[in-house]
């Protein structure tokens, strides 16, 4: 498989070194690759391939650590190569298969912005990894993702299989005393069948727990959500609240507010919906959060048919984050709606 835009002889002593390392001729693979590396210098994309390839057929001779090495060079000396995402997902097994389970899955993690032929396998195996040394909710999370983000990868069958598997092992055994995370976890797996009123009941004995303001925020915030299933939208909205007051400015609350942001659009108060929307700018300025709770904001006022408010957002956002994705579309509805001006 070629990655890069490579010389004709080059291409042709990667794919030699393929087929000699599939013969298990490493010796003369590793050649072939020393005198593609000794032409590239200053070409990364070929020389990760190269790399990469290093990588294999070291793995396969049995020096993991040197392929390990080899591996990290990829990533380190490339990071933007074709080849380098390869080389991570070669990584993260290895560092499964050394021992390290912790390693492999912040190497897992790593590529889920991955293309759907590497990040479906990862998640899949991250999620496996997890469940294994006992990161339950990690590993629905994973599943869950997959089936979501990737549902006709050839990983998703298995995915569905094992994440049924997980929850009905989960849902046999007794309710834990004290682990937040298995809470977290058995509230999931209700969910997943339907059972929000359950999963409510799971989480307000784990809230009713001593806890630290950090599970108490993922506590409330997948009440919320569990209510919300249920459409219970006051319950929910009070539960998103608790989110705000136990972990003000962090991620969970920033989400928690746009969960509540959402049930306002959904029932058509766009009013309200953008005051929310403006709280989360002032509250997390700086952030992703932010130049999204600005965008939002700005479709409201135009869907409210406010050229003017819905100029000056857009405008806020190019101001926030120019460069994200929000900044782009700010830019590309900006553009829209001068266009339209009489």
């Amino acid at each position: 498989m070629a990655f890069a835009a490579n010389t004709p002889e080059d291409d042709q002593d990667l794919a030699r070194a393929a087929e000699l390392r599939v013969a298990k001729l490493s010796s003369s693979a590793l050649d072939l690759l020393d005198a593609v590396e000794a032409r590239n210098v200053g070409h990364p994309d070929t020389l990760a391939e190269a790399g990469y390839q290093k990588g294999l057929l070291l793995e396969e001779a049995g020096l993991l650590p040197d392929a390990l090495a080899a591996y990290e060079h990829v990533e380190a000396a490339a990071p933007g190569a074709p080849a380098t995402l390869h080389a991570r997902l070669s990584r993260a097994r290895l560092l499964a298969r050394s021992g390290k389970p912790q390693d492999a899955l912040a190497a897992y993690a790593a590529l889920a912005f991955a293309p759907p032929a590497l990040a479906a396998p990862a998640l899949l195996e991250r999620a496996g990894l997890a469940d294994t040394v006992g990161r339950r909710l990690e590993a629905l999370g994973c599943y869950r993702n997959l089936l979501r983000s990737f549902p006709k990868a050839p990983e998703a069958r298995e995915a569905r299989a094992a994440l049924d598997a997980v929850c009905a092992k989960l849902m046999a055994g007794p309710v834990a005393a004290t682990l937040v995370a298995e809470s977290l976890a058995r509230g999931d797996c209700l969910t997943d069948r339907a059972r929000y009123a359950d999963a409510v009941a799971v989480y307000r004995a784990a809230l009713d727990r001593r806890s630290t303001p950090e599970e108490r925020a993922t506590l409330f915030l997948a009440l919320g959500q569990a209510y919300d299933a249920q459409e219970d939208f006051a319950a929910a909205e009070r539960a998103y609240r608790k989110v705000v007051k136990s972990l003000p400015g962090s991620p969970e609350a920033a989400t928690a507010q746009m969960a509540i942001v959402q049930a306002r659009l959904d029932r058509g108060r766009l009013p309200e919906a953008v005051r929310e929307l403006q709280s989360i700018v002032k509250a997390y300025p700086g952030t992703p959060a932010a130049a999204q709770a600005q965008f939002m904001a700005a479709t409201c006022w135009e869907a409210l048919h406010d050229r003017r408010k819905a100029e000056e957002a857009y405008r806020a956002v190019l101001d926030l984050a120019p460069l994200s994705i929000w900044g782009v579309e700010a830019q590309q509805s900006l553009v829209r709606l001068l266009e339209r001006a009489p």
